[in-house]
């Protein structure tokens, strides 16, 4: 398996998650929301885990696989190790632990 397959796989990944941040950002700012079980959704997406560093979550989840996705696509154009190669590497390490 070589590395161009490794970073086009990274790629649809991404583009996923994009689509999925998205969604959920969304979601959010709609009037009907679909709860599991009658819950209560404002309590959920309101809650003090739903933000990070000032950011709802699903802003930076945006954000994170955003920047996959440039990084993939630099690599699958230029090249392995570049610059955005080591940085994309660390995103993915970094994601992965957290």
């Amino acid at each position: 398996m070589s590395l161009s397959f490794f970073y086009f796989f990274i790629l649809i990944l991404s583009i996923g998650g994009v689509i999925n941040s998205i969604y959920l950002l969304r979601k959010h700012h709609s009037k009907h929301q679909v709860c599991p079980l009658n819950g209560n959704c404002h309590a959920i997406t309101e809650s003090k885990w739903s933000r990070m560093f000032y950011f709802r979550n699903e802003v930076l989840g945006a954000a994170f696989f955003s920047v996959l996705i440039l990084g993939s696509g630099e690599e699958l154009i230029f090249g392995f190790m570049s610059f955005m190669g080591v940085f994309l590497s660390l995103m993915i390490l970094g994601g992965f632990l957290f």
